[in-house]
């Protein structure tokens, strides 16, 4: 959805001035007609050419942003519940003892235009924070089960919960501590969302290069078929005066 907004947020401003070129074009008493279809077939063609480019610099530029995701720490920092309650953020490779509450597993899904997930969560309770959810750890689709107090490690985001999984948690009676760490399995899947993301915009930005390349190829035609019958016409025309 974020995704969606984005790309008609970069678009909108050149879609409306391309059609409001191609209405000036079109009730322009001074153009022919061939001038006129020309004029909106480059305008077409810059256009296309525009969010073809707009979007591969979108998406190289969220594929470098997921890199900054999980720091260079190679070692995983030893942290604890109160860690993460201290208001000090804390990013990157993790390990600690919790109690996953496998009787309270959760799910939500992220969609993006071509691509998805399904990322199941099983939350940690602070015993030292009314039994508030502060973090939610990502863990493989599996049936309900007694807690489990065990060693995780993994790479933890700040603020990374969410808010619909906050909500379901929060409506299910639980109070959910803000902000809400994500304890993801491993870089790949910390990084996934904005991997996916960058992955779908540089999609989107060949689908509309495709389209570009046939636009392009409609321009070459249209200036093609009016050459010819440019020169179809001198002979008849040299042939009436010299009658």
């Amino acid at each position: 959805m974020t995704l969606t907004v984005l790309t008609l947020l970069l678009t909108a401003p050149i879609t409306l001035t391309l059609l409001y070129r191609m209405r000036k074009a079109r009730s322009n008493p001074a153009l022919t007609t061939y001038e006129a279809a020309l004029h909106r077939s480059l305008m077409m063609r810059r256009y296309l050419g525009w969010i073809a480019a707009g979007l591969a610099v979108c998406g190289v530029a969220v594929a470098s942003l997921s890199l900054t995701i999980g720091g260079v720490r190679e070692k995983p920092l030893p942290i604890t519940l109160a860690d993460l309650r201290s208001g000090k953020k804390i990013e990157g490779r993790v390990t600690m003892d919790s109690t996953l509450e496998y009787g309270r597993i959760g799910f939500f899904e992220d969609r993006l235009l071509f691509s998805g997930r399904t990322l199941w969560v099983a939350p940690v309770l602070d015993p030292a924070s009314d039994n508030a959810i502060t973090l939610f750890v990502e863990i493989n689709r599996r049936e309900a089960g007694p807690p489990e107090r065990r060693r995780i490690e993994g790479v933890l985001r700040h603020a990374a919960a969410r808010g619909e999984l906050r909500t379901l948690y929060r409506n299910a009676g639980y109070r959910v501590h803000e902000p809400t760490y994500v304890l993801f399995a491993d870089m790949a899947s910390a990084r996934s969302p904005y991997l996916r993301a960058a992955i779908d915009l540089l999609v989107a930005a060949i689908v509309f290069l495709i389209f570009f390349g046939v636009q392009h190829r409609r321009t070459i035609l249209l200036k093609q078929r009016h050459d010819s019958e440019q020169a179809t016409d001198e002979p008849e025309k040299r042939g009436h005066y010299s009658g």
